[in-house]
């Protein structure tokens, strides 16, 4: 598959299983940014994230932003959402 369409099918997938669980989420293709109601809250949500050896960049106060590889795998986005789903639970956060 090329970049461009593995780029668009995986922002899809991605952005898809993130809105469920995250809020003011934006997405163009595979940079997605989402918000956290307080900074306290987006950085537990980091640190969940860290300790399951995945890499989010902290912006702005309450700003979390993901950059995957271009060549993301179905299988990798899949894992991805579930690192997700156990750093909103382990972190306790309300991001609705």
């Amino acid at each position: 598959m090329e970049h461009p369409e593995n780029v668009r099918l995986r922002g899809q997938e991605l952005a898809q299983g993130l809105r469920a669980s995250l809020r003011q989420l934006r997405q163009v293709g595979l940079l997605i940014a989402f918000d956290f109601p307080t900074r306290p809250e987006r950085d537990a949500y980091v640190q969940a994230m860290r300790e399951q050896r995945a890499i989010v960049l902290r912006t702005e106060e309450r700003t979390v932003r993901w950059r995957p590889n271009l060549a993301l795998s179905a299988s990798e986005a899949q894992e991805a959402l579930a690192k997700n789903a156990a750093a909103i639970e382990a972190c306790t956060v309300e991001v609705r």
